[in-house]
């Protein structure tokens, strides 16, 4: 390399093509959440609920045992086999997501006039392993937490 030459980092993503990437990951994690819960015996009432500035809820739905469910779905992308703690994105659904969610939540069911029904709050986190420059056989890893905050 000559003096008159650098070697420079690639550029980085667009804010656009970022946010359409991570919207992209996003609707696919959902798209398998609500496939794992139907799956399981759940009946998805309507997915991206939302209650203007309250907040917004990935995907309500009705559990088995008759319980409205609110699920906040974490869809995260690596880019190898994480060794240790796989439940990556849980650590996103802090204290003020919970509140949004919560209130969210309120706005659902003062508008359904559901009452004293049960209702609870799972997180369903979703980790897609990517290799650069490819796809990995590796399949995604669902973790599925019920009654993850109140």
């Amino acid at each position: 390399m000559t003096e008159n030459q650098r070697l420079y980092p690639a550029p980085a993503p667009t804010k656009l093509r970022s946010r359409l990437n991570a919207k992209r990951i996003a609707t696919e994690g959902e798209e398998m959440a609500a496939s794992f819960l139907e799956q399981h015996g759940y009946h998805v009432l309507i997915r991206n609920f939302r209650a203007g500035r309250a907040g917004e809820i990935d995907i309500i739905c009705l559990s088995p045992d008759q319980v409205i469910v609110f699920v906040e779905v974490k869809t995260r992308t690596i880019d190898k086999q994480p060794y240790g703690i796989p439940e990556l994105g849980f650590e996103a659904v802090g204290y003020r997501k919970q509140q949004r969610i919560m209130r969210a939540a309120r706005a659902y069911l003062s508008a359904k006039d559901f009452g004293s029904g049960r209702w609870r709050y799972d997180v369903i986190v979703i980790t897609i392993f990517e290799r650069p420059g490819g796809c990995d056989n590796t399949k995604p890893r669902l973790f599925h937490v019920e009654n993850a905050f109140y």
